[in-house]
């Protein structure tokens, strides 16, 4: 028979390991996974795992099935964590850029509750959810942000190109201008002239607002005013509740702790006031 030598807690050599990740984990924590991509991940891995595969070859088996680079080197990245004996809890920590809290924390959860395939399957729909209610939101903002760039565009190119010619006519006429027709010959010459410092000044204004909004106080005001608009206010309400309700409702059922499911959910609402 085989005799034990020397006795190590992997578990505390995992938790010094995750504390100080190499380069190559570092760079790949920082590689945030698509939602989608995450959602078919998760689906996959509850699908083998329920077939009874282990965790690491439910990982060999990912990895061979992937198709984004990105997906196949976080994958044989946490493969390589799992089969070095940390806990897949830790090797998901050591790539915490490619999947959000919620998913770290649901893991670890059914982990060591021993349900990681009802959990992974729970966090399919989560996303799947998730994915669909962005979907919606950028499919009704898209069409006004589309109509107003091609109402700019064609306002521009008005001044641009056709308010000069016409000036021309007027000016063969030697005829007395509208104050309106004069003050559109004025915007048309400040295009033409000075556009590109418009073009530059609104830039720079809007990289200042977004530095401005990383102030807690002014993203606090912001968000506040924001939820106080008729239409997109109630969207953004409605949005944040469903973030919250199904992200508390997942953790709650991998067997988080009520504090720390709480907590967790509270992240992952965006409006400063609601969180």
């Amino acid at each position: 028979g085989l005799h034990p030598v020397e006795v190590i807690d992997l578990g505390q050599q995992a938790r010094t390991a995750a504390e100080r990740p190499g380069w190559l984990a570092r760079v790949q924590a920082r590689r945030r996974l698509p939602v989608n991509a995450l959602a078919l991940l998760s689906r996959q891995w509850a699908t083998l795992l329920a077939a009874g595969l282990t965790v690491e070859h439910s990982l060999s088996a990912l990895i061979e099935q992937a198709e984004s680079e990105r997906v196949h080197d976080t994958l044989a990245a946490i493969r390589s964590d799992v089969v070095s004996g940390h806990s897949l809890r830790i090797a998901l920590d050591r790539h915490s850029g490619a999947f959000p809290p919620i998913y770290r924390a649901a893991i670890a959860a059914g982990e060591q509750s021993g349900e990681l395939a009802a959990v992974m399957n729970q966090l399919a729909d989560h996303l799947e959810r998730g994915a669909d209610l962005q979907r919606k939101t950028m499919q009704a903002l898209i069409y006004p942000a589309l109509v107003a760039v091609v109402a700019l565009l064609v306002v521009t190119g008005l001044m641009v190109f056709v308010v000069p010619q016409v000036v021309g006519v007027f000016a063969q006429s030697k005829q007395a201008l509208p104050l309106l027709t004069r003050l559109m010959i004025g915007v048309s010459n400040f295009i033409r002239d000075w556009g590109w410092l418009a073009l530059a000044a609104g830039a720079a204004a809007l990289l200042g607002a977004l530095a401005l909004l990383r102030d807690e106080r002014i993203r606090h005001a912001f968000d506040r005013r924001l939820l106080a608009l008729p239409v997109l206010g109630r969207h953004l309400r409605s949005l944040d509740a469903t973030r919250f309700a199904s992200t508390l409702a997942i953790l709650v059922g991998s067997g988080v702790p009520l504090l720390a499911a709480l907590d967790a959910a509270g992240r992952v609402v965006q409006r400063l006031p609601i969180r």
